[in-house]
């Protein structure tokens, strides 16, 4: 019942596009994760995810099952689309690794084609480390997740950041991206025990300005705002 508000809350906002960063499943939950097919299948914008680490057991399955449902999971790799507004937007997800993180990361950037110039760049990566490590410029905006908001955070009294911000971790929030903007997501959790305290669940709700004239024109930046709900 919790995740199927989601849904409706999300439902509510009336986005164009749903982007999931990643960590759909949790341990000890993978066998059971139809209720996430259905459940996602309910929402009415397109809906786009990047696998994070407790995907991986069943990335294979998991991506299958998600395809079919209209779901699309971007393994590094990526995809060129038009809004229900005319907006061009290249999205692109890259896969989870806990080693060689960053050479995997430039590796694939190598492999794939440019963005059209026109389009506005949207990149979904789980690990809130590759914010940093992104080829100069090559996005407008980051999506992560992993850090479950820092763990032990003073969300529920309005505060940003968490002890693992003083360890120089991108915990939540919004933070530079090598000339772009990244926004690391709280996440919401449905499975099994709540692996954090004082991180509140969060819908960031994103308002991009989508006018990439600007950064066609020398500038490196385009400005976004987000909003949690």
């Amino acid at each position: 019942p919790e995740f199927e508000r989601l849904v409706r809350d999300v439902n509510v906002l009336r986005p164009e596009l749903v982007l999931i960063t990643g960590d759909l499943v949790m341990p000890f939950s993978e066998k059971e994760h139809g209720y996430l097919v259905d459940a996602l299948s309910a929402i009415d914008a397109p809906v786009y995810c990047c696998p994070g680490n407790h995907d991986l057991p069943i990335l294979k399955e998991l991506k299958l099952r998600l395809e079919a449902a209209g779901i699309r999971m971007l393994v590094d790799e990526r995809d060129v689309l038009t809004t229900a507004t005319g907006q061009l937007i290249e999205l692109t997800g890259v896969n989870f690794y806990w080693a060689h993180a960053r050479d995997r990361l430039d590796a694939v950037m190598v492999r794939l084609p440019d963005a059209p110039a026109e389009a506005f760049r949207i990149l979904l990566a789980h690990d809130p480390r590759l914010g940093a490590w992104v080829p100069h410029a090559r996005f407008d905006l980051v999506l992560s997740g992993h850090t479950h908001g820092g763990q032990i955070a003073g969300n529920m009294f309005g505060l940003a950041g968490s002890v693992l911000r003083i360890l120089g971790v991108r915990d939540q929030g919004w933070w530079e991206a090598n000339g772009g903007l990244q926004y690391v997501h709280r996440g919401n959790w449905f499975t099994g025990l709540p692996p954090r305290m004082g991180v509140a669940g969060e819908i960031a709700l994103f308002l991009p300005d989508l006018d990439v004239s600007e950064r066609m024109s020398g500038s490196s930046r385009v400005a976004t705002s987000a909003s949690g709900v």
